[in-house]
């Protein structure tokens, strides 16, 4: 068996040496295709790195998470937390209370 198999390496090397100029053009055409291929295949995760530094202005990973949080820190105080709906009698009285201001149109 091992015999069998070294037989068989010792004639595709000698294919090999008897055209090794072909060889190594296709070696070189093959690599090049996987190059293209893996640069391709990361080319938009780089594309989406370079995007999010951008907009971070530098900022590493954990800078931008405590601006996050201290904008979120703001809306809360600001806003307070998630308002429900209002119900019936709170928009008949919030429209009575909003009667008397004169409407204005914006442009």
């Amino acid at each position: 068996m091992l015999d069998q198999i070294l037989d068989h390496v010792d004639k595709e090397m000698r294919v090999l040496l008897d055209a090794p100029l072909l060889f190594f053009a296709a070696l070189a055409v093959t690599s090049t295709f996987i190059w293209r291929v893996f640069e391709w295949r990361y080319a938009a995760k780089n594309d989406l790195i370079e995007l999010y530094k951008a907009k971070l202005d530098g900022a590493t990973p954990e800078e931008a998470r405590a601006r996050i949080e201290k904008l979120e820190a703001t809306i809360k105080r600001t806003v307070g937390s998630e308002w429900k709906p209002l119900g019936d009698r709170e928009v008949d009285a919030l429209r009575k209370a909003l009667e008397p201001i004169e409407r204005r149109l914006y442009t």
